[in-house]
């Protein structure tokens, strides 16, 4: 890639905000955004990053592009509501998980269990998988019962729909637990769903 102004094409800068249309810059001082063929403004930037990532040539924090420029998808709001009625039944007693109920949860806690991709160590595109494989096994979930479980169940499974659309292109790269944003936001809403069914399939409601 060379520099339109002066033709040199090293120690060029890459500045951008994931997801929009990169801009180089020169020594020279010329700023520019490039037009590729086969590679829209908008992926230049992915593209970049990821082939340095995997040549080892850089870190997260230099890969990271203004990570605080994206808004959080509030799944956890959007969970609060079913999970706190759930969690005062449940605290006091007015709902007691039957057989049926306890059973359907100890499965389901077992498919929603947190995997080794949950470290910090773990990349956005494992954390994303786990999080899509965690998502099929709740919706599966809500399907199979009916009563207060179920209504509980299809309400967060519904709440987290946005999140079964996240792919790799919405994510910023990098193994920080607190990035991007919308990947943790969904995995602390599921978190939050563990804690009401592991307390209704023990009986140990007072959390």
């Amino acid at each position: 890639m060379n520099c339109p102004s002066c033709g040199g094409d090293g120690d060029l800068t890459v500045v951008g905000r994931w997801g929009e249309p990169a801009q180089l810059t020169c020594p020279c001082g010329h700023s520019w955004t490039p037009h590729l063929p086969l590679l829209s403004p908008q992926a230049l930037l992915r593209e970049i990053v990821r082939q340095a990532l995997e040549a080892g040539e850089l870190t997260y924090q230099e890969a990271c592009t203004d990570p605080d420029s994206g808004a959080a998808t509030p799944r956890q709001d959007a969970v609060r509501a079913p999970l706190t009625m759930a969690s005062r039944s449940l605290n006091r007693r007015m709902w007691v998980f039957d057989d049926y109920e306890r059973a359907v949860a100890y499965d389901l806690l077992t498919r929603l269990r947190p995997d080794d991709t949950e470290t910090e160590a773990a990349s956005s595109a494992d954390r994303l998988r786990t999080l899509h494989r965690r998502l099929d096994a709740l919706g599966e979930y809500a399907a199979m019962v009916n009563g207060p479980l179920g209504e509980l169940l299809n309400s967060c499974s519904a709440a987290l729909r946005p999140a079964r659309g996240l792919t790799a292109d919405d994510l910023e790269p990098g193994p920080i637990p607190e990035n991007p944003p919308v990947l943790l936001d969904a995995e602390l809403a599921i978190g939050a769903l563990i804690t009401v069914l592991r307390a209704g399939s023990t009986g140990e409601v007072d959390y």
